[in-house]
């Protein structure tokens, strides 16, 4: 699904951006669905304040969706349907 140069593109942007985990697209699409899957199965609150909790933690999948540097790959489009797909 998705290319080695790309991969270590990604990589290498989450290090740029001096993020404390470094994952693969894979890794991270996989953490992002596991933690709305566990948000929306313990969430006992309104709406606005679900939206809020999903938004403080999607920031830095935010950063790389319009990540200028994985736009030069075609299988980036491909993350960002599998992100938005999620939420």
């Amino acid at each position: 699904m998705f290319s080695e140069k790309y991969c270590q593109a990604f990589e290498e942007v989450l290090k740029s951006y001096k993020s404390k985990d470094i994952e693969t697209p894979y890794q991270t699409i996989k953490n992002w669905e596991d933690f709305v899957e566990e948000v929306i199965e313990f969430y006992d609150c309104i709406q606005p304040e679900f939206e809020n909790d999903l938004d403080v933690n999607r920031g830095h999948i935010d950063k790389l969706l319009v990540e200028s540097k994985l736009f030069d790959f075609p299988e980036h489009k491909l993350f960002i349907e599998k992100i938005n797909f999620i939420t």
